[in-house]
């Protein structure tokens, strides 16, 4: 069995042209318009880059108008946090998927997720307090 845990392959879907060789996994659907994995390689480059630059533009300015002249700081913190996040889930994602299955790895990702939004939920509700406290304790928040 050469494909290890795939078993009889010869029904799956393969490559187009020269790369006829490789198994699609995922496995794409026969919805050519619905299916992403169908879809020409400039449509998905091209909803890749628009969310790319929006997201960018959205956090860009949601840090400019609200921490004003550390925005470049935090900007950059961030940026450095989140290479490391990424760089440190490389490393290990494929054998955690692997090893525990792709539906229990999603679902670990979507509680993440979802207690990351939980936490935003206060701050929303009491935004207003959160900055009051911190505006009168300026040796506090430097």
């Amino acid at each position: 069995m050469p494909f290890g845990i795939l078993g009889d392959v010869s029904e799956l879907k393969r490559g187009p042209g020269k790369h006829f060789h490789i198994v699609l996994i995922p496995q794409p659907s026969d919805d050519s318009r619905g299916d992403p994995l169908n879809w020409p390689r400039l449509r998905k480059e091209a909803c890749f880059w628009v969310l790319l630059v929006v997201s960018s533009a959205m956090r860009i300015a949601y840090l400019t108008g609200t921490h004003g002249a550390n925005a470049s700081h935090i900007l950059a913190l961030t940026e450095f946090a989140l290479s490391l996040v990424s760089y440190g889930v490389t490393s290990f994602a494929n054998g955690v998927v692997l090893s525990a299955g792709v539906r229990r790895t999603l679902l670990v990702v979507a509680v993440c997720q979802a207690a990351c939004w939980a936490t935003c939920v206060p701050m929303y509700v009491f935004g207003k307090r959160v900055r009051s406290f911190i505006a009168r304790r300026p040796r506090l928040f430097r």
